[in-house]
Formats: structure tokens, sequence, C-alpha cells
């Protein structure tokens, strides 16, 4: 049994004899370490046991990228749980969904803490600390069955055990959520009753009292917000100094969701018309209306500026649109507890967006066809928030955390030339700086891990966009028309279809006449599909939403990528990032290529996870079909005379071979022999 007197505390030998000694075969049979979770586990002890540096004013950051496969969870909670038992200290682990946080928590009461009380006779524990809105209000939920008179609320209400978190309804007690109800309509806010609050904060203070807390990305963010004043900085006598967190890659994205707001007046509208006696709310809403109107009516975006009578109209006629909403809310909440909250939230919306904050900018933003209006805020680098954890306080106290550590699959963009420089940059981290703990931080590939063969795009298919100066890009219908042709083709070979499509328009467009296909669309959970998808052997799931967090080991026979998954300019957000950078004399000449390779680090990091997506244990199988011609073929192909095959329009993307792992794409992988997917629907996919 080990203790701290007798090992002096050596937790990098502790977590090699966890993993190496053969304890957790007795709790998961069959388990053998692989050389890579051997090295991230040692890394991620040596991340929790060392001591902050005297001559360190900051937390110290590591950085991993570990593929899938490695087993990075009991990699990560198997040090975790030794050194919460040897010293007692708290540690945090977050990650990037609840459902992830249910998987964490599993694996940790199944097979970390029984081995961990085996090695050292200490019982640790876990707890999960999840947000106010997950949790199911059934005060409120009983006022809008009544109020509202929704039958199908009275499964809900009937069940014979009630649920306590809304993730728990759908997916253990299999309860759906009716059509004009949404999680927030029924879930806490800050506003319920101490009573109905009752369950969550018993929760709350058992996870924070664990030695393991598994906690979110989105929690995360919002105690950074509150300088940890939620889970990072306890009122007890625990240190929380430690912080792991996982599927970090999301962490920039999430932030950035969190920060910006943007509330299209046509939707306002609508909301209006389902309120009665909204006369005076639907006149301020004309009058916002009119003045974004008149705003520069020849541009696509605005940017308000403080100095600009037309500018501070807009912001005045939102204040007097928010009030009145307010209102409403008011006069409505009795008898119609849905239309008042949408009302409440709407309202917000509008005053958040409208707020001056020197980290966010707003604008009014137009359809590019009809030219209707929106309010929209554009939030500069809004993952810097994290950086209060790490960053020594004002007053000379310690960081919040001494030492976190952020691991991925999909952590370093493939290709980049410094590991790890764009997720640094987007979470505001010089990845030159002394606390990058340059000497842990490391990024693995594996040499061998599964099977996979490749299809590609005809060189003469065209591209998938029609771009016409002045409009909006267009779909190319023949493209469109071969997508389907790839679709069908790699039905017709059998197996369950995975269709990552760039946006909820794609997945419905390409899907049409597709007998039986799951058709993910905005709005719809995405657990409910994948369930349906893998009960069916030949199944076929479209959706924009599957490139990462789906993991359905020996279930995806094909992986189909019909465009690349490029995000469209921004022209507000591009205008926002000048003005910010002339205020402060920096150089603008630049901002339109930086956002561009910006968007193309991101598609490369979702073409690295949508072909994770086949591949998930070592003995899978799956074939790729990437039918967007602008993604570049290999050089194997293009130097056979024989063949007489060049990039075409894909010479401009070249850099996207990088998304291949190298084992595949090597000197003797599968890549080398991808085959064309030639524009005839009546042909099979045939070597180029």
């Amino acid at each position: 049994m080990i203790t701290l007197q007798e090992t002096g505390y050596p937790l990098r030998g502790a977590t090699e004899n966890l993993l190496k000694g053969g304890s957790l075969t007795k709790y998961l049979p069959g388990f053998a370490p692989r050389d890579i979770q051997l090295d991230l586990a040692d890394r991620i002890a040596a991340v929790i046991a060392a001591p902050q540096p005297t001559d360190q004013l900051e937390g110290q950051i590591t950085l991993f990228n570990a593929p899938v496969g490695v087993g990075k969870s009991i990699a990560a909670l198997g040090p975790m749980a030794l050194h919460a038992a040897l010293t007692g200290e708290q540690v945090i682990i977050s990650t990037a969904t609840i459902q992830l946080q249910r998987q964490l928590l599993e694996e940790f009461v199944r097979v970390i803490a029984p081995v961990t009380r085996d090695l050292t006779g200490v019982e640790v524990t876990a707890g999960t600390y999840v947000g106010l809105r997950n949790w199911i209000d059934w005060e409120r939920l009983q006022r809008v069955r009544e109020k509202e008179n929704i039958a199908e609320l009275d499964l809900w209400l009937d069940a014979e055990t009630r649920p306590v978190r809304f993730d728990e309804a759908e997916q253990i007690f299999n309860l759906s959520i009716p059509n004009g109800v949404r999680q927030e309509h029924i879930c806490l806010h800050s506003g319920s009753s101490d009573s109905a609050k009752k369950e969550y904060n018993l929760a709350c203070a058992g996870a924070l009292a664990s030695n393991v807390i598994i906690t979110n990305h989105a929690t995360m963010l919002l105690d950074a917000r509150l300088y940890g004043a939620r889970i990072s900085s306890p009122e007890g006598e625990l240190p929380r100094t430690v912080a792991i967190f996982d599927e970090a890659d999301v962490l920039p994205s999430l932030a950035q969701g969190m920060a910006e707001r943007q509330i299209a007046l046509r939707s306002v509208a609508r909301l209006l018309d389902r309120v009665e006696g909204s006369e005076v709310a639907k006149s301020k809403l004309s009058a916002l209306w009119q003045s974004m109107d008149i705003l520069e009516a020849e541009k696509l975006s605005v940017i308000l500026q403080h100095d600009i009578p037309e500018h501070l109209a807009i912001r005045e006629a939102v204040d007097a649109l928010v009030e009145e909403l307010r209102t409403l809310a008011t006069e409505v909440r009795e008898d119609r507890p849905i239309l008042a909250f949408d009302l409440q939230s709407t309202a917000l919306d509008l005053a958040e967006a409208n707020d001056e904050d020197k980290n966010a900018s707003a604008g009014v933003v137009y359809s590019p066809v009809r030219r209707y209006p929106s309010l929209q805020t554009v939030a500069l680098e809004p993952a810097r928030i994290l950086g209060r954890l790490w960053h020594r306080p004002r007053d000379g106290r310690e960081p919040i955390l001494r030492a976190m550590a952020f691991m991925s699959g999909t952590l370093s963009v493939p290709g980049e030339k410094r590991p790890f420089s764009d997720f640094c940059r987007r979470l505001g981290v010089n990845d030159r700086w002394s606390n990058i703990a340059e000497h842990r931080s490391k990024n693995w590939d594996h040499r061998t891990f599964g099977s996979c063969e490749f299809v590609l795009a005809d060189r003469q298919v065209p591209s998938p966009w029609v771009h016409i100066e002045g409009q909006e890009p267009e779909r190319n219908l023949d493209w469109v028309a071969y997508a389907k042709e790839g679709i069908q083709a790699a039905r017709r070979e059998g197996g369950r279809v995975l269709v990552l499509t760039a946006s909820y328009d794609d997945a419905i467009v390409l899907s049409e006449g597709l007998e039986d296909a799951l058709v993910h669309e905005r709005g719809m959970a995405l657990t409910k599909l994948v369930e349906a998808f893998q009960a069916v052997k030949d199944a076929v799931l479209f959706s924009p939403c599957a490139w990462a967090g789906v993991d359905l080991p020996h279930m995806v026979d094909h992986v189909v990528i019909p465009r690349l998954p490029m995000s469209r300019p921004d022209e507000l957000r591009e205008k926002v990032i000048r003005a910010h950078r002339l205020a402060r004399g920096r150089p603008v000449d630049t901002i339109g290529f930086e956002l561009m390779a910006q968007s193309r680090a991101d598609a490369k990091r979702r073409m690295a996870q949508g072909q994770g997506r086949g591949i998930r244990v070592r003995d899978d199988h799956c074939k790729v079909w990437i039918l967007d011609p602008r993604f570049p073929i290999p050089e194997a192909l293009r130097r056979n005379l024989r063949l007489r095959l060049a990039q075409g329009s894909a010479k401009e993307w070249t850099d996207f071979l990088s998304v291949i792992p190298e084992r595949f794409a090597g000197p003797f992988g599968s890549f080398r022999q991808a085959k064309i997917l030639e524009a005839s629907a009546a042909k099979k996919p045939t070597t180029a």
C-alpha cells in the first residue's frame, strides 16, 4: 500500500504503478497500458505534483495533443485520484459536455476509485458540478403545464422517479420535451425559489466537497468571469490549485458563443405577434427597424459608434424596446410563463448587445438579399477570460490555479509550424511565455491505429459555391448532384454512413430524396439521432454537429465529408478588429489574411476530428469520402503520368493534406492509393 510517508510523494512513480502494476485489470479486464497513455499519465502526474516555482508569477500551463484511442480519461483521472488520496488536495477536471462529465464520473466510480483504494487505503470521491440552468425546476414545470395547458408534460409530472437534471430526463428516463417547450422554460434560473433550488444546492455542495471535481468548460468560463468564486477558490481549507481541461480545443469557440449575441428584428416581430396588446412594443420595434434601415443602407454591416447621432438613436431605440419587452413580460408572467420567459430573455439579449463593453463591440448586420437587420456583438478574444485563473492578481496574491493542463486530440492544428500556437493565441497566451511548460507539453500521433480507405472528388467537379458579385454565394447545383451521388455510392457499399455537413442547410439539401435518412435539423437533439443510427446497421445520418463527440466504436463504416467546413467571412468581425487595432496604432493590412487563416485552421481541426469518427479503437476500419474538389489529391497520384491528374481548384488548398494522419499519408499509407469518385451517377468509385 502506498502512503505519503513511505514514498515521499513520488506521484509519477505511483501513477506508473497504477497503470503497469496490474491493479487496473481487476476492474478493467484486459487492460494493457499503451506507450502514449503511460507517457501522458506521467506528464499529467508531473503537472499535478510540480510545486509553484518561486520565480514564477503565473500559473503553469501544459499542453497535450493526444489522439483518439490513447485512453486520456484514465491517464488523467489516475494521477488526480492518487494525488487527492496522498495529499488531501482537491483537483478539478473539466470537459466539453455534460455527457462527457457523466462518462468521466462512471469511469472514476467503476475503475479509478477502487484501484486507488487498493493502492492507498484511502476512499477518494468524485462529484459532477453542473450549472444552474441544467437542473429542472419542478415548480416552474408545474406552472407551465397548468398555465400553457401542455398535456405532454404530465409524463414528466407523473414519473415514478423524477429526474433532477434535464440531461437525465432525456437520456436516462426517456422523457421527451414537448413541441413549443425548451430546456430554459422548465429549468432553474436566478429567480427560482429556494425550495426549487434545494436539490441543486445540495448537489453543488456535494461536488465541491469531493476529492475530484468533474465540471464542464461553460462552468469554468463562468468561474473565471467571477475570478474563481464558484469552483476554483473555495471558502473551506481544502486547496484546489490544479485543473485539467479535456477536449480543450472547443474552449475558444465556446467562449465566443457565450460572449456574443445576435438578435434578428424579424424574430422579435414574430415574438410580439404572440402577445395580445403589444402595439406599443411593436411601435418601438418599428422605430428601431426604421433607424437601422436608414443607416448606410448600401453596406451589409455597420459598427455602432458613440459619436454619431444616427448610431446613438439606434442605441436609444434599443433601450426603449427593452423596457417595453420587460413590461410585457411582467404583464403575462402569471398566465403565459413560456411567453414571459421568451420576452424577458429577448430583452436581456438586446440589453447585453447594446451594453458598452471594452472587450466587445455592437453593430448592425443586414441579410444580403432582403436587407433584414439584426443587432450583433463581436467579442475580441473572449477566451482570454480564462487567464484570470492563472494570472497573479494585482494585490500580489497567488494565482487561483498554480497549474493547468489542456489536452485534446486536435489541440494542435494539423500542419502548424509551431504546435499549439493557434490554440495559445486564441486563449490569449503567448506560446513563448515562461509559464508555458514546454518541457512537459507534447504532441503525439499513433504509428498504427485502425485502417482507412479514401475516396476523393473528381477534379472535373465544380466548386460547391457559385459566387456572384454583390450577392450571397449560392450552392452549385451540379456539385449538389455530385455530392448526392457520392453519398448514395457509400450507402450502396453497405454499413452505416455518417455524413458530416458544414451546416444544417447542407444536411437538409443533401439528404433530399434519400429514403430513411436521419437528418439533424436545427433545434433537434443529436443524442436521439445517434441512438437511431446505432439501431440500424445500414443507417445514414446527416449532421453538422457530429464532427466531434460522437464515439461509436465498430459502428461507422463510412464517413462522408461533402465539403470543407469553412466558415463564411464575417464582415462585421473584420471591421471590429480593424477599428480595435487602429485605435491602438497597430497594423490593419493583414486582418483579412488572419481571419482567413483562422477559418482554415478551424476547418483543418474539424476535418481531422471528422475522420476520427470512423476510427475509435485499434481494429476499426472506415472509408472516408471527401467530395469537395478543393481538397487536394495525394502527390503520388498527381505525379502518375498515366493518370494525368492535376490539383485543379485544389492548388490553393494543398495545406489541407496535413489533416490526413501520417500513418495513412506516409510512404506506405492508404491515402497514396486513394480512389476518385467519377462524376457519373452510374459508376462506383474506381481507381484513378
